[in-house]
């Protein structure tokens, strides 16, 4: 030990904080004040061997969620096919229900297996809800946008259509627009950049779907909201509801 180094008298106890785990040696006493270092959570310059992070006093506020024996439908899901790869699931994940469109894959081509991928966006009950509100309005646009495509393709000449855009809530839309020369409506989540907060831009987080796809999802937007009722009100999911 070293003898130039004033230790404080409550050695022992200094040791036992979270905060000075693993050091070689105990923080130093102020020299001025003959105290020994706060340990009330407030930051103080360090010197020594004392961390830069004291010690919180307050922890952080917590989300009240359902307990697992409350939830009765968490992590099963029911399956709906929109076309090629892309599945609407509905269900409880850690006690949130939600509408999950989502691109899936096959982990063995061989294998009737489908697992989730990283494309798609998962709505809560509201937004699905707006989402099947707008469906009509999104497939009138989306009609005036593969005739825009088509006409483009025909004479050569650029597009004039211009995307539009379906508030779902929470800075999540759906979108109407020309992706590579074909019609489609991006399920999306939109950002606001740090350095201008005019700006709302679309984020990685989403997936495009086709007009073959956008049509199956509005013919069991029905099915959808059964399945989605059943998880709400807390109920198991069986085969009668899923067959309604």
């Amino acid at each position: 030990m070293d003898d130039s180094v004033i230790y404080p008298q409550d050695l022992q106890y200094w040791r036992t904080l979270p905060a000075y785990t693993g050091l070689s040696k105990p923080p130093q006493m102020d020299a001025a004040t003959k105290t020994s270092p706060r340990h009330d959570g407030a930051r103080t310059p360090p010197t020594g061997d004392v961390p830069d992070t004291w010690p919180a006093t307050n922890t952080a506020p917590t989300v009240k969620r359902p307990r697992k024996s409350e939830v009765i439908n968490d992590g099963v899901e029911a399956r709906f096919s929109i076309g090629e790869d892309v599945f609407v699931t509905v269900g409880c994940f850690k006690g949130m229900p939600l509408v999950n469109v989502r691109r899936f894959y096959r982990p063995c081509p061989g294998k009737d297996v489908w697992k989730p991928g990283k494309q798609g966006l998962a709505l809560a009950p509201e937004q699905w809800l707006a989402l099947k509100r707008n469906m009509s309005s999104v497939s009138s646009v989306l009609l005036a946008c593969g005739f825009s495509a088509k006409h483009t393709a025909y004479n050569g000449n650029g597009s004039t259509f211009l995307p539009s855009r379906f508030d779902l809530g929470n800075q999540r839309y759906a979108v109407v627009e020309l992706f590579r020369g074909k019609a489609v409506v991006s399920l999306r989540e939109f950002f606001r950049p740090k350095a201008d907060q005019d700006k709302l831009l679309p984020s990685k987080k989403g997936l495009n779907l086709s007009a073959q796809q956008w049509d199956a999802l509005e013919e069991q937007a029905d099915k959808i909201d059964a399945v989605l009722k059943t998880v709400l009100e807390q109920k198991s999911l069986t085969s009668k509801v899923l067959k309604k």
